[in-house]
């Protein structure tokens, strides 16, 4: 009689959701569980290929959430074929928690310095008044990532020429203070929802 004996290794198990959040949230990608590896046994021909124990699909699917959404997954339906859990304590179900983050809306404020004046017409020189050395505005974005933000990469600019043509504008008058809004750079993560207007004093350059 030939006994055959089965070769055991421990694994990662990796996570992935698949579904959607209530309108105003929004899946963060995280998805955790206490247990984050696995022993499993088989033959070494079948076993010694095997990096990993991926659970993903149905069992993670969810819709309509608004907050994290705890799920329940077998790890049993997600073994290759010929491979079992070497550990046959308890039945194999674990407990699974995808994260989905609200979208919040949140104020920061900008140093002054981050705002350059751009396109500026021949024959002007233009810049901003210091009235305040940090200007608000209102970020929207997910919880998890307004968290992270830091305002040193959000660039702020104003566009001289393309503002004096939206406004029919052909000259500017010399140190005439204008009121203006300068436009927001930040990743596709965020949206900047308001921004507080600055002053601007153009100079007419002597010939």
């Amino acid at each position: 009689t030939t006994v055959e004996i089965l070769k055991t290794k421990t694994v990662p198990i990796t996570y992935a959701s698949e579904g959607v959040a209530s309108e105003g949230y929004v899946t963060t990608g995280e998805v955790t569980s206490d247990v984050n590896e696995i022993t499993i046994a088989g033959k070494d021909s079948v076993i010694s290929s095997i990096t990993e124990i991926a659970v993903e699909g149905e069992a993670l699917y969810f819709t309509e959430a608004e907050g994290n959404v705890a799920l329940t997954v077998d790890l049993d339906d997600y073994l290759p074929a010929g491979i079992i859990r070497a550990d046959k304590k308890g039945n194999g179900r674990v407990e699974v928690m995808v994260h989905v983050a609200p979208i919040i809306e949140k104020e920061f404020r900008i140093p002054m310095g981050q705002i350059q004046i751009e396109n500026v017409p021949e024959g002007y020189s233009v810049v901003h008044v210091l009235g305040s050395t940090e200007i608000p505005i209102v970020v929207r974005g997910a919880e998890h990532l307004l968290k992270e933000l830091n305002t040193d990469v959000i660039k702020g600019s104003f566009d001289v020429t393309a503002w004096m043509e939206a406004n029919n504008l052909t000259k500017l008058k010399n140190q005439e203070a204008y009121i203006v809004e300068p436009v927001y750079e930040v990743s596709e993560d965020y949206e900047v929802i308001s921004t507080a207007p600055i002053e601007i004093i153009a100079n007419v350059l002597e010939e």
